[in-house]
């Protein structure tokens, strides 16, 4: 039963230990090529620019891993930039069940961001 409980654990780590990325465009069927970097903002950029999605970042490892992911997924989409709109900790809680009966419940802190990707205009 140890095994059973070792080996739910262990898959417990993996479900929860996580980092997803969400997508929502400005424009349905409006396709960017890939960029090579993209950058930071905490406040608007004083270069015009375009949304063009909306952003948002789960992570359960940490902010870090949750900007990693989410400076990724703007790479993939063509953005040049991102704006940060929100950035806070979420308590969670899991429980799962123990060898010996009744229930393990354990909490930990995930990562959520929001946040605007954005397109320069060419002058």
């Amino acid at each position: 039963m140890k095994h059973f409980s070792f080996c739910f654990f262990i898959l417990f780590i993996l479900i929860v230990g996580c980092t997803t990325v969400s997508f929502l465009p400005t424009k349905e069927g409006e396709i960017y090529d890939a960029t090579e970097s993209v950058e930071i903002y905490w406040e608007e950029p004083d270069s015009p620019y375009e949304i063009i999605g909306q952003l948002k970042a789960v992570s359960d490892w940490s902010q870090e891993e949750a900007f990693r992911h989410l400076k990724m997924k703007a790479r993939e989409i063509g953005a040049h930039a991102i704006i940060i709109i929100t950035s806070e900790e979420q308590m969670k809680m899991v429980g799962f069940p123990s060898y010996a009966g009744g229930t393990y419940i354990s909490s930990y802190t995930a990562e959520n961001i929001v946040a605007f990707a954005i397109r320069f205009k060419e002058k």
